[in-house]
């Protein structure tokens, strides 16, 4: 049984932050989890995030899994962001399981749906459950499923083609993930779409960035729908709801003047093979 409770609070949660905060403009990826956004971090901003995703096993075992996240502007539309990976399960207690090198370039400085080219290099345990994507496919009925112990661990290239733009005070963004396997070569595919908008008083982005220098400008709150999913592999190709996990989110992120920011999300999941999850980061900008 799927903890549906889980959705439930996260929205319970937003909504109270909703009522309480008052909004201005932000930087950054706003409230989203999986997806991406066009935006990148000024030349010099360093922004720290741990995030933590909160779920049960089919057979009800809860855990507790994480990604912390560095994030350094290296130049105009030019970002690094590095992150390392781990789990508490009761059944294993606490196992680190990798880390990820990520370069994100967004190659115009302002144009319509303004791409972004993103590469990231993936060194991870297999067992690994932080939820930064999903692609590829779960096993058919009948068709048995590889054994972890038989390939410990993923190395794998992922790309992306990041898709962004903002219509009045919204922004809408759309993914396409490659992740191929340096290990067997196989290429798995996965999507993010979504939309956010800030509550309040919205700015455009040309004001955002005339504004950058200190953290007054990105202050607010921000509030976001997130849909994400698998889309099979270079072997099965499709979006085949019994094989691929797919989920709707509704996500939220305050961002203090201090600096400080935290964003919750509640991911529900759509198919037999999805995960209910309760998502919060908490992460601080320089």
């Amino acid at each position: 049984m799927r903890c549906h409770s889980i959705g439930r609070l996260a929205i319970s949660a937003a909504t109270l932050v909703m009522i309480t905060a008052p909004t201005y403009a932000m930087a950054g990826n706003g409230p989203f989890f999986v997806l991406y956004d066009h935006r990148t971090h000024e030349p010099g901003e360093i922004e720290v995030m741990p995030m933590f995703d909160i779920a049960s096993e089919p057979n009800g075992e809860m855990f507790l899994a994480y990604m912390v996240e560095v994030d350094l502007g290296l130049a105009e539309r030019l970002q690094l962001d590095l992150m390392a990976e781990g789990h508490y399960a009761e059944n294993e207690g606490y196992r680190a399981t990798g880390f990820r090198i990520e370069s994100r370039y967004r190659l115009f400085d302002r144009v319509p749906l303004n791409p972004v080219f993103y590469v990231e290099y993936e060194d991870l345990d297999v067992r690994t459950r932080y939820q930064m994507e999903v692609s590829g496919r779960h096993p058919a009925e009948g068709e048995e499923e590889e054994e972890p112990s038989g390939r410990p661990r993923e190395r794998v290239l992922e790309t992306r083609l990041i898709l962004s733009d903002e219509v009045g005070p919204a922004r809408l963004s759309f993914n396409w993930i490659n992740e191929s396997s340096l290990v067997d070569g196989i290429t798995a595919f996965g999507y993010a779409l979504g939309a956010s908008m800030p509550l309040g008083r919205a700015k455009s982005e040309h004001a955002e960035h005339s504004e950058h220098g200190g953290h007054d400008s990105h202050a607010g709150t921000r509030v976001g729908i997130e849909l994400y999913g698998a889309f099979g592999d270079t072997e099965s190709f499709g979006p085949d709801p019994d094989t691929r996990e797919h989920y709707a989110s509704v996500n939220l992120m305050r961002h203090f003047p201090s600096g400080w920011m935290v964003k919750i999300a509640g991911s529900v999941g759509l198919t037999e093979v999805s995960r209910d999850l309760f998502r919060v980061g908490v992460g601080y900008e320089f």
